[in-house]
């Protein structure tokens, strides 16, 4: 369905200029409205790893489930961002 969301007359939408939503719970609502599902990336062995400003595990279990796109990457308990991003660097292939 190309271009739905234009066709839809759903943007701009200056008056949510005031709104406190980021982009994603803009686009989400936007989807949903359009008639459109939203996809899950994360479940399962699908590459998705993501958690609300923490990792969403421990790096070493995202590392043995394959996750291949991880965020965020803020910390995860005693880990700090530049400690996760080093980890993730040292095991790469």
């Amino acid at each position: 369905m190309p271009n739905k969301t234009k066709r839809s007359c759903f943007l701009p939408l200056n008056n949510l200029k005031k709104v406190i939503l980021e982009e994603d719970h803009i686009f989400s609502i936007l989807t949903k409205i359009v008639g459109l599902n939203l996809g899950d990336l994360a479940s399962g062995n699908l590459p998705f790893a993501c958690g609300w400003n923490v990792l969403p595990a421990p790096p070493e279990i995202l590392l043995e489930k394959g996750k291949k796109i991880i965020h965020s990457t803020r910390n995860w308990r005693d880990l700090r961002e530049k400690e996760i991003r080093n980890y993730f660097k040292r095991h790469r292939v």
